[in-house]
């Protein structure tokens, strides 16, 4: 199998998991089941205490200098959230159906990166009290639930696409309707993909050879339409030609054998 076949299966079968959670009718309950796991459960407990540690030490004017360095520290805690999303990207066919996640995989990847890159804005904003070169003006002091809104918004409208200049929220309701259409909007595309790749995929896959024995069969096709065509124009001749019809299917005979030998061509 080459790399283009290879990577038009993996898009295959992602667009496919897609369309089959979005065409699931318990696949919210089996997302929340699969995340029932202790381990999971006690890991997302202290990542996120940490997490919530890191933004109120950074609210305080005495912990300046910690916050210089907070902005690692929370990229470091998003790293098991940062690993699992690439490892969608895996070439490995055993990720792509690991029992543990399912059909749920690609939609939580593409969650867990929504989380993760708004907790980096968040982070990063620069209306705090410890600025910093490379942050992200955000419009609301941070700390506060509209800048967390924000922070959200400014993820999923940058992971969607969609860009600033075509849709402008001012307040917070607004930021929860525009992102909601984000995400409704994408799974439409998404759905529509997925249908549109498994329709063209069988085509793609039987049209390019993967040994070159397609193209043998195609050739040995074209030949024998060939030479169904010349026999066909000679028995006509013949049947011109010919006083009855037992001598016009005596040379007819003998025409179609002298070209099958003649070519060297099996049927």
């Amino acid at each position: 199998m080459g790399e283009s076949d290879a990577l038009a299966l993996r898009s295959s079968r992602f667009f496919s998991a897609v369309r089959g959670f979005a065409n699931s009718k318990s696949a919210l309950s089996r997302v929340l089941w699969n995340w029932s796991d202790p381990t999971r459960i006690a890991v997302s407990v202290v990542v996120g205490a940490a997490y919530v540690v890191v933004l109120s030490l950074l609210e305080t004017e005495e912990y300046a200098l910690w916050s210089s360095c907070a902005v690692w520290l929370v990229l470091l805690l998003h790293m098991p959230s940062l690993l699992h999303c690439l490892s969608m990207l895996s070439v490995d066919e055993e990720a792509l159906q690991e029992k543990r996640y399912g059909r749920q995989r690609p939609m939580v990847a593409v969650l867990s990166t929504i989380v993760l890159y708004a907790g980096v804005y968040a982070v990063l904003n620069t209306n705090g009290v410890h600025e910093h070169d490379w942050g992200v003006p955000l419009k609301h002091e941070r700390g506060t639930g509209a800048a967390m809104v924000e922070a959200f918004y400014l993820s999923v409208t940058v992971l969607t696409t969609t860009g600033f200049g075509d849709v402008t929220p001012t307040g917070v309701q607004g930021y929860i309707v525009v992102m909601l259409h984000q995400m409704v909007s994408w799974v439409h595309v998404l759905v529509l993909l997925g249908n549109v790749m498994a329709a063209l995929v069988p085509v793609v896959d039987s049209a390019v050879p993967a040994d070159g024995s397609k193209l043998r069969r195609h050739d040995e096709h074209q030949d024998y339409r060939l030479e169904e065509a010349v026999v066909r124009a000679m028995r006509q001749r013949n049947t011109r030609m010919a006083q009855t019809p037992q001598r016009a299917a005596v040379a007819d005979s003998t025409l179609r054998t002298a070209f099958v030998h003649g070519a060297g061509v099996k049927t």
